[in-house]
């Protein structure tokens, strides 16, 4: 009796004597092989697409926030992406800090829009924060400030006033 090339499963020929030992034997073969590939899906559960890793919602009306990025392992991921939905009134604007530093400003977020900022660590810690961000305007950025050491960002008024009670900041990591 011939069988197939990759689980050598059972193949006859017509000249074959067929016995149930044979049929059960490849049925234990492909259940075994679909329970492999089943526990190997169920293990990228949860590192495929996108996941949110916080939320930060400021409570008070503040001239200067800090959202603590503490816990973002870089080298685990190919991108981080910050979701900031304004609250700003009007033409104010609040721009985006990277570490509260006013030297690593990113991108500013007009009136009541959102913006995102994308990382893209690419699982390696010791390279050097860069991206892009979308919203109002969009461009790229580049800073001296590895990955490992990013542990904050700041959202701080541009134009006047105060970064509203309300304002939120989702942070996501992509596999």
């Amino acid at each position: 009796m011939n069988q197939t090339a990759n689980y050598q499963l059972s193949q006859w020929e017509p000249t074959d004597r067929i016995l149930m030992s044979d049929f059960n034997a490849d049925n234990a073969k492909i259940d075994a092989a679909l329970k492999t590939q089943a526990d190997s899906i169920a293990g990228l559960n949860g590192r495929l697409g996108l996941q949110l890793l916080k939320t930060f919602t400021s409570s008070t009306d503040s001239d200067f926030v800090e959202v603590s990025l503490s816990g973002i392992v870089w080298s685990s991921w190919k991108a981080v992406h910050l979701v900031i939905c304004s609250k700003m009134s009007g033409t104010l604007a609040m721009g985006v800090y990277l570490n509260g530093l006013v030297r690593d400003h990113i991108c500013s977020v007009t009136g009541t829009n959102h913006c995102t900022v994308s990382f893209f660590p690419m699982y390696d810690s010791q390279m050097y924060a860069s991206g892009i961000y979308t919203g109002y305007g969009s461009g790229t950025f580049g800073v001296e400030t590895k990955y490992q050491n990013l542990t904050r960002i700041g959202l701080g008024s541009v134009s006047g006033g105060t970064v509203p009670v309300g304002t939120q900041v989702k942070v996501y990591g992509e596999k």
